[in-house]
């Protein structure tokens, strides 16, 4: 059952944050648009897109401390419950992760922050 995940809205932000926090990748993400700022020949969505595959691997290789706030915001972001949630396919739970990491709205979030 592949998951299908809403688009992100302004409730989502604060679950979004803490698993940031938690990951410890704030510095990361802000580094891709303070770059930004400063160079004009970046292309930070090409960038965007590389760095948000490296969260989406960290997230999912340190899934253990955040693995509360994902099963939460999976459920937010599909209409289902948080036990639901857990028991979706394996595949099919990491791929509504990796969904969330590359989906463009974040990179937008991030980027409306600095400009």
């Amino acid at each position: 059952m592949t998951l299908e995940l809403r688009e992100l809205n302004g409730g989502d932000l604060e679950q979004l944050l803490s698993i940031f926090a938690k990951l410890d990748i704030i510095d990361e993400l802000t580094a891709v648009f303070e770059g930004r700022t400063q160079s004009a020949d970046i292309d930070v969505e090409k960038e965007g897109i590389a760095i948000f595959a490296k969260l989406a691997k960290k997230a999912i290789t340190n899934l253990k401390p955040v693995k509360h706030e994902l099963d939460e915001l999976l459920a937010n972001l599909t209409g289902m419950t948080v036990e639901e949630i857990n028991k979706v396919r394996l595949i099919d739970y990491l791929n509504g992760v990796k969904a969330i990491f590359k989906d463009g709205q974040i990179t937008d979030f991030f980027g409306s922050m600095l400009s």
